[in-house]
């Protein structure tokens, strides 16, 4: 059987070093970007550096878009709308929303990097992908040339594609694992590579990894190897502390407010967290 409890912390509550820099993958919108946009206000003005990944490439031109109504946004879609059927002939429900999710999601990051920076500390967002070693790296020398050696990784990237297993292939499992598994290994080693001062990692998994979840195989066995290898970290002498933060489905943000999941949650009597 298994017997949930309430454990008290150990040890008093610290605040952020203003000598810590974060890389933080997933960062740039989602429940991740929420997150770290609590832990730069509940440490305001200590001056860390959160480098945010993610794989949206973004648009420059959306920078003053960040604090637009959601009128104005909404005249932006109708535009856009316009334009693709002035360009393409005849345009689809499916392909309007996939084109207007890419100009969001960069509005979504200038929000982020907006809302961190008016806690009096600093961010910075850079398009890679967590699996690409090489890539990771080059972020790694880019901010080693302006910030101090990385203290802190959180890693928070994730994708699911729920599906019975005799209806998944082996590409999509591969790609649910990739992005978590293979993004932390990728991270840990190339930070560990360039810094020397790592004192903190977090990964954001899933109580998927604990429990299970139909349709989830891929991504259950994922988020349960991430919370083995915090705990591993944890307890393992001259190792950075590792935290496995294992959320239930979020409300108004990430992947649990996709297609009918909060309604599915909902009759399955699964508590959702709220942003407040």
């Amino acid at each position: 059987s298994i017997c949930i409890y309430d454990e008290p912390h150990e040890t008093e509550r610290q605040s952020l070093q203003s000598d810590d820099v974060f890389l933080v993958s997933g960062g740039g919108s989602g429940v991740t970007a929420s997150c770290i946009v609590g832990l730069a206000n509940a440490n305001q003005d200590v001056g860390v550096h959160f480098a945010l990944l993610g794989r949206t490439k973004l648009d420059e031109k959306l920078e003053e878009k960040a604090s637009a109504s959601d009128e104005e946004l909404q005249k932006m879609k109708m535009a856009l709308r316009e334009r693709m059927q002035n360009e393409m002939g005849k345009v689809t429900i499916v392909e309007w929303e996939k084109e207007w999710s890419l100009i969001v999601r960069s509005i979504d990051i200038y929000k982020t990097l907006f809302a961190i920076r008016q806690t009096g500390n600093t961010a910075s967002y850079h398009g890679c992908d967590v699996t690409e070693s090489k890539q990771i790296r080059q972020v790694l020398k880019k901010l080693k040339k302006k910030r101090n050696p990385v203290t802190g990784i959180i890693h928070g990237a994730g994708i699911e594609d729920s599906k019975l297993v005799s209806d998944k292939d082996w590409s999509t499992f591969s790609k649910v694992m990739s992005v978590k598994i293979d993004g932390w290994q990728t991270m840990i080693n190339a930070v560990n590579d360039h810094s020397d001062k790592l004192r903190f990692c977090c990964t954001f998994t899933s109580i998927a990894g604990r429990f299970g979840n139909a349709g989830q195989t891929d991504y259950a066995a994922a988020n349960c190897i991430l919370d083995a290898e915090m705990s591993r970290l944890s307890h393992t002498e001259n190792e950075p502390l590792g935290v496995a933060l294992a959320w239930t489905g979020w409300r108004d943000v990430g992947m649990a407010t996709r297609g009918s999941i909060e309604k599915v949650f909902e009759e399955a009597g699964i508590e959702t967290v709220s942003l407040e």
